[in-house]
């Protein structure tokens, strides 16, 4: 007996296994325009044959460049069969309802043109409903919830999270009007806290009356003045215009 080489073998194993269905239905204009409508759609290969419109769906294709993944619907003038490929890696049933779903979308291209019984397309869609309900076990049903919950509680942190953000954003531009507002009350404070030049030397004049004719500037600055280097200066310069306009003599 002569066998197989591990690496044929191996290629045999994944090529795909091969399913079908069929939906009665009526043509109701004709095959050469359900051919047309659906030569609109960019994924789809067809081809208007003598009794029949093709529509393939290939979604991938192996190293030889033959169809892997693929749904083949053949739509004839009383009948609609499905032909499609299923990967080793896919579960057949998931692969089904994969079709089905592939396959609704194309009645809803053409449900104008072509009537099938919707009896047959309920059945077929509550046994694969049936199906993915087999496939997942109580872990996946736990891990579902979990996940839902997760969803849930991010959608709930995101709202926060926005709400939050808006309110920094508001945050932010009451601080710059407070921090303008400070700005111009200090400006306000620091005016009121050194006297006026006619203040200045309203006092300077008085000091001098009461100091017999004398005046200390540091004892002076350090009355009237918080910034002692400024109010030195300022004093002097008062001084030298008091001096320059007489108001000084006989004091």
């Amino acid at each position: 007996m002569i066998g197989i080489p591990a690496k044929e073998k191996k290629e045999v194993e994944k090529k795909p296994m091969i399913d079908s269905f069929k939906v009665g239905g009526k043509v109701n204009t004709s095959l050469k325009e359900l051919a047309e409508k659906l030569s609109t759609v960019s994924f789809l290969e067809v081809a208007l044959e003598t009794d029949a419109v093709s529509c393939a769906y290939i979604e991938s294709r192996d190293i030889s460049n033959s169809p892997y993944l693929f749904s083949l619907i053949k739509i004839k003038k009383e009948e609609m069969s499905v032909i499609y490929s299923i990967p080793p890696t896919i579960a057949p049933k998931k692969r089904r309802m994969d079709v089905i779903r592939q396959f609704l979308n194309i009645l809803n291209i053409i449900n104008e043109d072509y009537s099938v019984d919707m009896r047959v397309i309920n059945n077929l869609i509550e046994k694969s409903l049936k199906d993915i309900e087999e496939l997942i076990d109580k872990k996946t049903a736990e891990l579902y919830v979990e996940y839902d919950t997760l969803k849930n509680e991010n959608a709930i942190i995101s709202k926060k999270q926005s709400i939050l953000e808006k309110e920094v954003e508001e945050l932010k531009v009451k601080n710059y009007e407070l921090r303008e507002k400070n700005e111009r009350y200090l400006l306000k404070i620091k005016k009121y806290e050194n006297p006026s030049d006619e203040t200045l030397r309203i006092k300077i004049i008085e000091w001098i009356k009461d100091h017999k004719g004398e005046i200390s500037i540091p004892d002076f600055v350090s009355v009237y003045f918080k910034d002692n280097e400024s109010g030195e200066q300022r004093v002097e310069e008062i001084l030298d215009e008091l001096v320059k306009e007489g108001y000084l003599q006989g004091i």
